[in-house]
């Protein structure tokens, strides 16, 4: 069974909070994303895994060729937009022209085109951003990985599917890719990335990738470069937003080795070629 293996490239300060703004970190701090990404980029060859880089346009930008290191090791590079904002808090106008120089950015660097996005932290859904689909469509991307099936404070949709779906929409169709979830104690764990990843048991997070397997279905897992750092500095958070920011961070790494030295990955690009009659159709 291989399972889907993602990182949103971005700046450690790169986030979205309360009563928080990342710019002016941009450009005045150093953003670590290059030895960070550079650490991930060892672990999977060392672990012989695959992976898809959602890379941030204005992080391609700073690091083009940390960009053109990533695509030269067979890893898929696609985009998380060209600035870490909320697509709901977007107009659909103002989010196409993002989507546009986000894509042109990484486009220009790899020389390759890009076939999937994911939303900065998972911003959207089908009450909220009704036309994000549409869009994507419309500027010839196959699929999404954005579609959260839980809802929390700041994001999510309760209406998604647990595993990758197909969306229909007026002018094509698109895969949507969520993280994943499992049943626990009568809830919908998380435990595939991010904060969910870092605090678990391995045990946990093993049970769940069980569960996947036992539905035939592949675990997405994600996680961020600075989620591997336990350097990474501290942000001007609430005590709530900065265990999410932090917490775990020291174990990550040996967590993340243990977990793929147990499984085989694959990017989203070749989970789509390899489970889709006629990915072409998209």
């Amino acid at each position: 069974m291989k399972h889907i293996l993602s990182f949103d490239i971005e700046a450690w300060y790169h986030g979205t909070f309360t009563d928080y703004d990342y710019r002016p970190y941009v450009n005045t701090v150093d953003d670590l994303v290059v030895p960070q990404t550079e650490r991930i980029l060892e672990l999977l060859e060392a672990t012989g895994s695959c992976a898809t880089f959602f890379i941030l346009g204005e992080t391609a930008k700073r690091h083009p060729e940390l960009v053109r290191t990533i695509s030269s090791t067979g890893n898929e590079v696609a985009s998380h937009f060209m600035h870490h904002d909320l697509i709901y808090n977007l107009s659909p106008e103002a989010f196409r022209d993002e989507l546009r120089i986000g894509i042109s950015t990484i486009m220009e660097i790899t020389g390759k085109p890009v076939l999937g996005f994911r939303a900065p932290s998972w911003s959207v859904n089908m009450k909220k951003t009704p036309w994000y689909w549409e869009i994507l469509v419309s500027e010839g991307l196959k699929y999404s990985s954005s579609r959260f099936p839980i809802e929390n404070y700041m994001y999510g949709d309760s209406d998604s599917p647990l595993f990758p779906h197909e969306i229909e929409t007026k002018t094509g169709k698109i895969m949507e890719i969520p993280p994943s979830v499992f049943p626990f104690w009568g809830r919908s764990l998380p435990f595939s990335g991010g904060f969910y990843l870092r605090m678990l048991p391995r045990s946990i997070i093993m049970k769940g990738i069980k569960w996947y397997e036992s539905k035939e279905q592949p675990v997405v897992f994600y996680l961020h470069p600075k989620e591997i750092d336990p350097h990474t500095p501290s942000l001007p958070l609430s005590i709530k937003e900065r265990i999410i920011h932090r917490a775990g961070i020291k174990k990550c790494y040996r967590k993340l080795n243990a977990i793929l030295s147990e499984i085989e990955t694959v990017s989203i690009w070749d989970y789509i070629v390899e489970s889709t009659d006629n990915p072409t159709a998209l």
